[in-house]
């Protein structure tokens, strides 16, 4: 076996393209699902006993708890986690106006502090690891340098925020040779991004694996697209 991860967000989307792929790989991969009539036939088929399926809902410090209990009954040590999980407003496009604060609010608690949730609860079997990486999923809207937008304001700052959770725990985990990343997926044809984006999730999960399989050095890079390159803060 490869190694063992941690996916959330595995329902559809990149999510589930990053669970198929690190399953093509021999990993053994405890996937986060939150919606429950959520089939994973296709998963199945390629990764066997390698699955497990987690509900998980990245929002609810319970639901939270009861996965890392689910997972820890399951195995001694995970490798990696990978904080996939995530939402856009409605219509992010909307004037400052008709924005429903309340909203951004649900969305601040699954972009940013959903991934806190999970880091918080499934270090104990990081920390037993070997591979000891880290990946929250971000995006470009997180710039603060190169930011031109005049709306995407709650994904925007739910990103950023989560930007500096990634430097924030970089910095408290080097010691124990955690590495963490944040990494920019690229404009990806889900959902999300819309049938005319500019690369299917496969380029984009095919990218964050190779990234997984490198030897970093605390002092790396931890803002980087799905290529490696170095994205500004």
């Amino acid at each position: 076996m490869a190694g063992t991860a941690f996916i959330t967000g595995t329902d559809k989307g990149l999510g589930r393209v990053l669970l198929n792929t690190f399953l093509v790989h021999g990993y053994r991969v405890f996937a986060g699902r939150y919606q429950e009539n959520t089939r994973y036939g296709d998963s199945k088929n390629i990764g066997g006993d390698s699955l497990v399926i987690v509900p998980l809902d990245v929002s609810d410090p319970a639901s939270v708890r009861e996965a890392a209990s689910t997972v820890e009954k399951m195995t001694d040590s995970i490798d990696l986690i990978i904080n996939n999980a995530g939402i856009d407003l409605q219509d992010h496009y909307a004037p400052l106006e008709e924005i429903d604060v309340e909203e951004i609010q649900n969305l601040l608690n699954v972009n940013t502090i959903g991934p806190l949730r999970v880091t918080k609860n499934f270090l104990p079997l990081l920390r037993k690891g070997g591979g000891k990486l880290i990946i929250n999923i971000t995006s470009v809207a997180a710039e603060l340098s190169e930011c031109r937008h005049k709306d995407q304001i709650g994904y925007s700052m739910s990103k950023t925020a989560l930007n500096m959770q990634s430097r924030i725990l970089q910095n408290q985990l080097s010691e124990e040779g955690i590495k963490v990343l944040a990494i920019h997926p690229g404009m990806m044809q889900t959902d999300m991004g819309g049938v005319n984006a500019d690369i299917p999730p496969i380029e984009s999960a095919r990218g964050i694996y190779d990234l997984s399989q490198r030897k970093w050095e605390p002092d790396d890079p931890i803002f980087i697209t799905y290529t490696g390159k170095t994205m500004e803060w």
